[in-house]
Parts: C-alpha cells; sequence; structure tokens
C-alpha cells in the first residue's frame, strides 16, 4: 500500500487542518512534530501492533517543557495551545482531531495520486527552503536545505554532495 509509510504525514495533515481552522500558525515538521509559530506543540508516533497501525498524538494543551528541560540542545523550543489562545476542552480538541483523522484517511484512500498530497503537504511543512541540520540515527550531523519530500514520506535534502532522500533521523534550524 503506497499510503503505509506517510501515515505519520498524513495524521499531522490532520492535525494541521484542524490547528489551522482554530486560527494557528501550525506547520509540520519531518517526521512527525507539529508546530506552532515555530514551537513544538506536539507530535506523533506511529506503531504496528497485530498488523493494525496505532497512532499516539500527543499535544501540549496548557503548558510545555522550558528549553532547559528540553533533552537536545538543538531542539525547537516548545509551545502550548493556551499560550497561543486556544483554550478548548481536552475531548473538545480531540474529536475534531480523530474526525479530521478519518477524512484524510478516506480522502487519501480514494485517491491513488501519492504525489498529489506529498505537494499538498510540503505547503504546510516547516522548513522548506531553509538551512538545517539533519541527524542521522547514527547521530551524524549533516547540513543542508530542506527541498520537500519523496514519495515514500522521506524528506528530500540538498546537501553538499547533491541531492539526498533520508528515511530516519531528525531536521533541526540551523543555528547562526
Amino acid at each position: 500500500m503506497p499510503w503505509r509509510p506517510l501515515t505519520p504525514l498524513l495524521v499531522a495533515q490532520a492535525i494541521y487542518t484542524v490547528l489551522s481552522a482554530l486560527g494557528l500558525r501550525a506547520e509540520i515538521k519531518w517526521p512527525n512534530d507539529i508546530l506552532v509559530n515555530r514551537k513544538k506543540a506536539g507530535g506523533i508516533l506511529i506503531e504496528e501492533r497485530s498488523r493494525a497501525l496505532v497512532a499516539g498524538i500527543g499535544l501540549n494543551l496548557v503548558s510545555a517543557p522550558a528549553m532547559h528541560e528540553l533533552p537536545e540542545p538543538t531542539a525547537l523550543p516548545a509551545g502550548h495551545l493556551g499560550e497561543f489562545g486556544i483554550a478548548m476542552a481536552p475531548l473538545d480538541l480531540w474529536e475534531r482531531i480523530v474526525q479530521a483523522v478519518y477524512r484524510q484517511m478516506a480522502e487519501r484512500s480514494a485517491a491513488q495520486d501519492v504525489k498529489e498530497f506529498v505537494r499538498d503537504l510540503e505547503n504546510h511543512m516547516a522548513f522548506v527552503g531553509e538551512q538545517v541540520v539533519f541527524t542521522t540515527q547514527g547521530n551524524k550531523d549533516l547540513p543542508a536545505i530542506v527541498l520537500g519530500l519523496d514519495a515514500g514520506g522521506g524528506i528530500r535534502l540538498m546537501t553538499i554532495d547533491g541531492e539526498k532522500v533520508l528515511l530516519h533521523g531528525s531536521i533541526s534550524p540551523m543555528i547562526r
């Protein structure tokens, strides 16, 4: 199924849609984070259990860790929806997200054009066209410019060695 590797991004797109409808400047940070005003406001974890995909979604509703509490020195600051003016009951927000996920999955399952989804998603993705540091799973840092996504959910980067598509790792903005 061409959509399976894109599941975290399908869920992220649904959350983006909900937060944007609430008037927030949301972005999707590859591979599985939700940003609001360039602060990390949430994340998504997809796991396979008994041949079913399970989505874990975490959103900071009323609090967020301070910078000194974050595990990585290059981490983005954390934010919470309350600081951006959203004061919804958790279940009300959750209901909107679940409905958006169902809509997103139904729309995409009916469509066969993965490339169209990827192009649409790139419009909501953080750091496209910007310099970043890509950190591999082996903790090797690779300076790059984000070009977008590929049809398999990998991030397309322009590096000193040319264009690369990477499937595992994380990106952080370039500190100047």
